[in-house]
Formats: structure tokens, C-alpha cells, sequence
């Protein structure tokens, strides 16, 4: 299996689909320099970087900003974890088959890849 369908494989790991639609388990690093995605096999969550600082929800509010444009018009929870980093997301109406494949597109994206261009 080749790299790069191996990771999102492996991503799927960090999705559920629910009766609401699917759950995002992701890992937040507030105060980030860079904004960037990338899977966590070792915590099997989405560890997403952003540059809002954790205090007085701002850090929530960053993260269901950046969700909500890169899912549209699906409306976009934390169900747990307001007071972690490591939270849950529900994405409501949300397919897993197609949150993995926009998740994993936007994890492939040059600007977040940490692969050097060849």
C-alpha cells in the first residue's frame, strides 16, 4: 500500500460516524506561528494548529471557524472536550466517507504537508 493511502486509511481511525452525522476526534495546539493538519497515529485524533490562543473560548471559536469553511454548510459542534485540547467534533449531516476525503485533502495541502518538494 503506497504512503499516502496508508495514512488516510489510518485516518479513518479518528472518525465515527454517528446517528448526527460524524465525529471528529481531533488534538488542538492553540498559539500556533502556522495554521496546519495532520493525523496523530500515535493519539488516533486530527492534531490541528491554529493560531488563536486558548483563552476565553477563542481557541474553540478558531476551531469551528476553520471547520465550518472547510465543510461548508454543515453545522459543526463540540460535543467534548471544551476545556481540552483534546476534543470531539460532530460534523451534522456528515457522511464519514466524505469528511475523511475533504479531511484528507486538506491534510495533503502543500502549505501543510511537512514533505520537502521532491
Amino acid at each position: 500500500m503506497n504512503a499516502l493511502l496508508e495514512i488516510h486509511y489510518k485516518m479513518l481511525e479518528a472518525l465515527k460516524q454517528s446517528k448526527s452525522g460524524t465525529l471528529i476526534d481531533i488534538e488542538v495546539v492553540p498559539n500556533s506561528k502556522k495554521e496546519s493538519m495532520e493525523y496523530d497515529s500515535w493519539t488516533q485524533r486530527i492534531k490541528v494548529k491554529i493560531k488563536e490562543p486558548a483563552v476565553k473560548g477563542k481557541a474553540n471559536a478558531g476551531i469551528i471557524k476553520k471547520f465550518t469553511k472547510l465543510f461548508g454548510r454543515c453545522e459543526i459542534k463540540i460535543v467534548s472536550g471544551n476545556l481540552s485540547r483534546k476534543k470531539t467534533l460532530l460534523v451534522s449531516g456528515g457522511e464519514v466517507e466524505n469528511i475523511s476525503g475533504i479531511l484528507f485533502n486538506e491534510i495533503q495541502r502543500p502549505e501543510f504537508s511537512k514533505q520537502k518538494p521532491v
